[in-house]
């Protein structure tokens, strides 16, 4: 049955094709990536928690090649003007590297949006073409018509499939982003009370 769907698809069948290889490679590159970030800030975060053990907060020893380091190191430029503007910088910073983690979201959003729709489209445009064929044809038969109906309905189903699982995906990895992002917005409120308890600590 799959390849009878595939055979009789045409050009909106391919579109949909198409918008399912795009939507495969977003889910691996994020899901990759977002593993890759997860293991990164932890990884950060016991940095400064070492530093913190030997009372000597390091902005260079903090890593830059990810979000959570980027967002400490913002932090920590701003030490000498107070707490206050450590607050700011950070936040600032991590609303900064919210669209990075985003990136690709919107895309199988779209995906998960438009493939029922194109294959809502393909089966009106079948049953349009199935009609026209039944007009046509000398004797109309039941043969005639079921496929037609089948190769219009291949794209519905199609679409569906596709969209189901961008679907899913699309929450997962949302979900996934959602907690790096508080991640970010925990270090970015958590880091001014940090440098502050350790300045008093210093000065004790």
């Amino acid at each position: 049955m799959l390849g009878q769907i595939i055979s009789n698809g045409g050009f909106i069948l391919g579109c949909i094709g198409f918008a399912s290889l795009v939507a495969l490679a977003v889910v691996i590159e994020r899901a990759m990536r977002l593993s890759r970030w997860q293991k990164e800030f932890a990884a950060t975060w016991a940095v400064l928690e070492q530093q913190l053990e030997k009372r000597e907060i390091k902005r260079q020893d903090l890593p830059d090649s990810n979000a959570l380091g980027r967002v400490l190191q913002m932090g920590l430029k701003h030490v000498r003007l107070g707490e206050e503007s450590i607050r700011h910088a950070t936040f600032d910073a991590a609303q900064h590297e919210v669209s990075r983690l985003e990136r690709g979201l919107g895309a199988l959003s779209t995906i998960a949006q438009i493939t029922p729709l194109l294959g809502l489209l393909g089966t009106v445009a079948g049953l349009m073409e199935a009609f026209l064929a039944a007009q046509e044809a000398q004797s109309i038969t039941a043969d005639l018509l079921a496929a037609g109906i089948f190769k219009a309905l291949g794209t519905t189903a199609a679409g569906l499939g596709v969209a189901i699982p961008c679907y899913i995906a699309y929450n997962s990895l949302s979900a996934w982003t959602s907690r790096l992002i508080d991640s970010l917005e925990h270090a970015a409120g958590e880091l001014p009370r940090i440098i502050s308890r350790s300045q008093s600590n210093d000065a004790t």
